[in-house]
């Protein structure tokens, strides 16, 4: 649960203290890690509820996390994380790390910026959760264009309905098999191109009626 409330690698993890929770941000500080700088990583209020709790008849300088022996966690996770994945049907493969990949995932899907992810991670750039996750990111935003957009013809709504059936079919071949070349472009230039193009005041005026209807 401390891994899926924060993105945290495991010798992050092993290393929090109490006076760690809920230090000067609504989260937890994360202290330098092999090449990542000291982090705070924001958390949800039922994370935070779980961390404070984990914090409860402990000094300030205490461990958050021990092993069933008492000792500091570092690396008794392992079997029984193995156990655990084996409990839930999960791939054997499955190691602790997919969890902090699990956490990125769902920020990704929901539409979370890559820069804030990022950060959570403890990443100088998106770069790497770009490469990672950047599938996700388009998935998403085909689900907000194919949701969202707003209706401009009942006639042509329909006809989508009408045409469910091609349309699925449809969305189905435009997946590829390597979900990380989905929706790529080749960038021929570093240099990303103005656009001097402005909407036409037609256009606008459609569309302000539209959205003042909802």
């Amino acid at each position: 649960m401390a891994a899926l409330y924060t993105g945290c690698r495991v010798g992050e993890l092993g290393a929090l203290r109490v006076e760690d929770i809920a230090k000067d941000v609504f989260g937890i500080r994360v202290g330098a890690f092999k090449r990542s700088p000291a982090r705070f990583v924001f958390l949800p209020d039922e994370g935070m509820a779980f961390f404070l709790s984990l914090c409860e008849g402990k000094s300030a300088r205490d461990y958050i996390l021990h092993s069933d022996m008492g000792k500091v966690w570092k690396k008794q996770h392992t079997a029984l994380f193995r156990r655990a994945v084996a409990n839930a049907g999960l791939p054997k493969d499955f190691v602790f790390h997919g969890l902090r990949h699990t956490y990125a995932s769902d920020l990704v899907a929901s539409g979370v910026p890559l820069d804030i992810v990022a950060k959570q991670l403890g990443h100088a750039n998106t770069i790497t959760v770009s490469n990672t996750y950047g599938h996700l990111v388009e998935k998403f935003r085909e689900d907000q264009i194919r949701t969202r957009f707003t209706l401009l013809s009942e006639h042509w709504r329909a006809e989508a309905d009408r045409r469910r059936g091609a349309l699925d079919v449809v969305s189905r071949a435009t997946q590829p098999q390597d979900w990380r070349s989905y929706a790529a472009v080749s960038i021929t230039s570093s240099n990303p191109r103005k656009s001097y193009s402005r909407t036409h005041a037609d256009v606008l005026k459609i569309f302000g009626a539209a959205e003042a209807k909802k």
